[in-house]
């Protein structure tokens, strides 16, 4: 009986991919090619800029960039890269298991791309507006405050309307099959797309 149940679960709820196509993700670069240069950029496009660069360089759910913070022991800010270290407890990983550090490298050939310069000038333009507080990313609206999960989806999905992304069908963790699927596309390893998504073995 617990085996006709169980067959029946799955031929009615069955274990599909989430997602049947994965957009392209070279719509959404160009869309960021396309903003204002930092001396003109306001603090919702920055925002929207880096929040979406590391969503697909790193391959991480909302949870783990909502998680990421400017602490001196959280965050290791250098010329060429940047090293998160998330300090709190996620949902996804099992005891004995922790996320391993988020390490996001610059990309000099395109300046307007690189996600160590988009973050270096978030953590200037934001400095005046943090009133102490750590987390990253901290709301466009007085009196900035950490950016909720909820608040970082709605942003990255606010960027996927505007590539003329249908939302109603992909939501914001769509950044991690579409950054992961674009890396296997140009021979990335396995275990090096696994790692940054937060899927270690």
């Amino acid at each position: 009986m617990v085996k006709r149940l169980l067959k029946a679960v799955f031929k009615d709820k069955p274990s599909l991919p989430r997602y049947g196509k994965i957009w392209n993700l070279n719509v959404l670069l160009c869309l960021l090619r396309a903003l204002p240069e930092y001396d003109k950029i306001s603090l919702k496009e920055l925002t929207y800029k880096l929040v979406v660069l590391i969503a697909i360089l790193s391959g991480q759910r909302c949870q783990t960039i909502h998680a990421l913070s400017i602490e001196e022991n959280c965050m290791s800010l250098e010329h060429d890269r940047c090293t998160f270290f998330i300090s709190t407890l996620l949902k996804q990983p099992k005891p004995g298991t922790h996320l391993k550090p988020i390490e996001l490298r610059a990309d000099p050939p395109d300046a307007k791309l690189c996600v160590v310069i988009c973050l270096k000038e978030y953590v200037q333009f934001t400095a005046s507006l943090r009133h102490n507080e750590t987390a990253l990313f901290i709301t466009c609206q007085k009196p900035h405050t950490a950016a909720r999960k909820d608040t970082i989806s709605r942003w990255i999905k606010a960027v996927l309307t505007l590539t003329g992304i249908d939302t109603r069908v992909h939501g914001a963790n769509s950044t991690r099959s579409a950054s992961t699927s674009a890396a296997a596309r140009q021979g990335s390893p396995t275990i090096t797309k696994l790692q940054s998504a937060g899927r270690q073995q």
